[in-house]
């Protein structure tokens, strides 16, 4: 449970989710909505503007994966911790009001154990560690 393969694991999921919702959002949002959505205007936007921010935390992740203790390492896993514990949270919300179907659940499995193991990569490193 390094923080390298943290950051190796991150980068990878979202790379996965990020250049999907860049390039084809409507193919990704079919999957996990529980109902019929048009994707013109601004859903389209939206859902590739989400799409970039996800691939530039990929490539991010792939970057500070062989960083050492360092405040920019802990200012990255902070920053994932915390945007992993929100993302659980809009998720669990999006399913129990029927916007996502039981396949969210994948993503909030995903983003609750990348959560927890930012938290704790993050509680691991002291600040007499970071220069």
């Amino acid at each position: 449970m390094t923080a390298k393969n943290f950051f190796i694991f991150q980068a990878l999921v979202s790379l996965v989710y990020g250049l999907q919702l860049l390039f084809v959002p409507s193919m990704l949002v079919a999957v996990f909505t529980s109902q019929t959505i048009d994707m013109s205007g601004v859903l389209d936007v939206i859902s590739r503007g989400y799409g970039t921010l996800l691939t530039a935390v990929g490539i991010g992740c792939w970057t500070a994966r062989e960083a050492g203790a360092s405040l920019a390492r802990r200012s990255m896993l902070l920053m994932l911790a915390i945007v992993d514990t929100l993302v659980t949270i809009v998720h669990i919300r999006a399913i129990i009001q029927g916007s996502e179907n039981a396949l969210g659940w994948t993503t909030v499995l995903i983003a609750a154990v990348l959560a927890a193991w930012g938290g704790l990569l993050l509680s691991k490193e002291t600040k007499t560690d970071l220069v």
